[in-house]
């Protein structure tokens, strides 16, 4: 298995200008079991090339496409990551483009494609 997802890594609060804020940041992943690292079919994220398992995965979230969404979701949650709590599709955008609030815990169109 070799999807393309994206990774929503939050930000340490900090202060700025006497103010305390924090963020995120959102990039592109893969999520494989091809992976050497990847073991008895426990998929790893790749981030930047690095092999990440749950437990060295950053503070954040993945993000996984509708088209994934509902079969790779629980997968991913039983073995220990963090999903987002709803697909990545182009809804979001228009919702976004639009002004309009989003309930979902986190998500960032407009920083998902930051590169490293």
């Amino acid at each position: 298995m070799m999807v393309e997802a994206f990774f929503c890594e939050w930000e340490e609060k900090h202060e700025v200008n006497g103010e305390i804020v924090s963020g995120c940041i959102t990039y592109p992943v893969t999520i494989t079991t091809e992976h050497s690292t990847s073991s008895y079919g426990k998929p790893v994220v790749l981030i930047d090339g690095e092999p990440h398992g749950c437990e060295e995965m950053p503070p954040g979230e993945l993000q996984i496409f509708a088209n994934m969404y509902e079969d790779l979701t629980p997968k991913l949650e039983r073995i220990g990551y963090i999903v987002c709590s709803r697909a990545v599709d182009d809804s979001w955008m228009r919702r976004w483009e639009n002004g309009i609030e989003f309930d979902d815990r986190h998500w960032h169109p407009e920083a998902r494609l930051v590169f490293f």
